[in-house]
């Protein structure tokens, strides 16, 4: 048996164990918070195919019956310290909900002192 058989043993082992409803209402909180974001950027909810970037990452969404339906979303193409604290793992979920897209120099300031 080769090394990716067992790894795909153990990746479906997983899956079909609980991982796939557990990533499935992790997508669904995502979707939710940017689904507010864009609502709160657009002034309500978009009837066509529309075109919104937020903190530099470019989405086209739409109205969906389940909600909002997000079509693609592109980051940017310059991806400055902003953008990537969004990665950072350490990173507290409160810090980035009041910080990150209020003040782009103070912020890069702190990532740099980290």
């Amino acid at each position: 048996m080769r090394i990716k058989d067992i790894k795909s043993l153990v990746w479906l082992y997983r899956w079909y164990n609980g991982r796939s409803q557990r990533l499935q209402e992790t997508h669904q909180v995502h979707l939710a918070a940017v689904s507010q974001l864009v609502v709160d950027e657009l002034g309500g909810t978009p009837q066509g195919s529309t075109e919104v970037c937020l903190c530099g990452f470019s989405l086209i969404v739409k109205a969906s019956p389940d909600g909002l339906a997000i079509e693609s979303i592109t980051p940017p193409t310059f991806i400055n310290g902003v953008q990537l604290m969004l990665f950072d793992a350490d990173l507290d979920d409160d810090y980035l909900a009041g910080q990150y897209c209020e003040s782009t120099e103070e912020v890069q300031r702190e990532v740099a002192y980290r």
